[in-house]
């Protein structure tokens, strides 16, 4: 297994890990965003050492994507889902 892979692999278990964790009724909102907002500074370092189209910076998009969906769940409301190229910057409209 490649190190990207390594570090991919890695990324996705503590992103589903961070979203069990946050989903819980006792984990406020304002804690979500904190976990947010550290996956968004993971991302740009990411992005700085990788490029924003690596696979890393692809992987964090998507643990971004579900934490943003723990926290709309948490608020009651329904977020529109990301565009498909931030998750496949590669695809086209038409393809997603």
């Amino acid at each position: 297994m490649t190190k990207e892979a390594k570090r991919v692999e890695m990324l996705t278990e503590q992103a589903v890990i961070d979203a069990k964790s946050l989903s819980h009724e006792g984990v406020s909102v304002r804690a979500a965003e904190v976990v947010r907002f550290t996956w968004h500074g993971k991302w740009e370092m990411a992005a700085l050492e990788w490029g924003a189209l690596s696979l890393t910076c692809l992987t964090i998009n998507r643990a971004i994507a579900l934490i943003d969906a723990v926290i709309a769940d948490k608020l009651g409301v329904t977020r529109i889902a990301p565009p498909p190229q931030t998750l496949y910057p590669q695809t086209t409209r038409s393809a997603a």
